[in-house]
């Protein structure tokens, strides 16, 4: 995934999470509370 963002568009960005596993909303704790962080932050700049 992370070789093929960069097709998808000029506004794509990547990142990873610590801990993640590939469905990050199903990752144990402390990389679950840490995908919503990113999610939050994401749409507040989507909003903008």
């Amino acid at each position: 995934m992370e070789r093929l963002a960069p097709g998808l568009g000029s506004r794509v960005e990547v990142g990873s999470v610590d801990g993640g596993i590939h469905d990050l909303v199903l990752s144990r704790e402390p990389a679950r509370a840490r995908t919503f962080e990113l999610l939050a932050e994401w749409l507040r700049g989507a909003r903008s």
